[in-house]
């Protein structure tokens, strides 16, 4: 899993940095908010272990004239709905750029879940606690001289019932 490869800190930073980066592609300043990450055990603990829930499902965007773009070849990330994290979601969310004032609990990586979507934007998790979580991805697309356009989508998705939930992240997720 691509996880076992990244650390903790750079994990934060990246979700954070594609958070981000859905506010520098206006022309307008975005407004920006520190935001000091307070990881507590029992945070971790719900999430550390496998579990029977699976999480699948397909990212995608609409162009303009209707075309269907979708997230092949990029990163999903199931992100611990936590304290922790609420703050940081809640300001992408309201178009507030959050910076991260710390440094990322190394213990994240063992938590966070990494898939890639395939060619037609599909993902999959398996073996997931039952617990809520964030998940997020990002389409993205080149036109000719104008370089990249897409977005970052982020959505919930909970597994507190076990078994198989589908998410699919759209325009409506869009940040």
């Amino acid at each position: 899993m691509c996880a076992a490869i990244w650390n903790a800190t750079r994990l934060v930073r990246v979700i954070l940095a594609a958070v981000a980066s859905a506010f520098l592609t206006g022309c307008v300043a975005t407004p920006q908010q520190a935001v000091q990450m307070n990881y507590t055990a029992a945070e971790f603990d719900a999430y550390r272990r496998t579990g029977d829930a699976t999480v699948y499902g397909q990212a995608f965007l609409r162009q303009q004239g209707g075309g269907v773009v979708v997230c092949a070849g990029e990163p999903v990330v199931l992100i611990p709905h936590t304290a922790s994290f609420e703050k940081v979601m809640a300001l992408a969310r309201q178009h507030i750029q959050p910076v991260l004032g710390n440094e990322a609990d190394p213990r994240f990586k063992e938590i966070a879940r990494i898939a890639t979507c395939d060619a037609q934007g599909n993902f999959r998790f398996a073996g997931l606690p039952r617990a809520p979580w964030y998940i997020f991805s990002r389409v993205r697309w080149s036109v000719g001289d104008y370089g990249q356009q897409g977005g970052e989508l982020l959505g919930d998705v909970d597994t507190t019932d076990g078994g198989e939930q589908q998410v699919l992240l759209t325009d409506r997720n869009r940040l």
